[in-house]
């Protein structure tokens, strides 16, 4: 995941709602303007060779939803 602001609100933010992937923090909207994506939140899936699954999720509801595979697959409850 990428972000943007300070370290400590992102791992507030992270534990607040049990993210347990890495979280990047961007310079400004160093990213955000590299790629052309300025709306907020937004997320890929990528796989394990680095390639883009689905098309971007908006929002969310949309986000937590590619989760939610993933996290039953682990044993732990889908994300609703």
């Amino acid at each position: 995941m990428v972000s943007r602001g300070g370290l400590e609100e992102n791992r507030r933010k992270a534990g607040a709602f049990g993210i347990e992937f890495p979280v990047v923090l961007q310079s400004g909207w160093k990213l955000s303007k590299k790629y052309g994506i300025f709306a907020t939140p937004v997320a890929f899936l990528i796989n394990e060779e680095g390639v883009i699954e689905r098309d971007v999720a908006r929002g969310p509801s949309e986000i937590l939803s590619l989760a939610g595979p993933a996290r039953s697959a682990e044993g732990r409850a889908p994300i609703a």
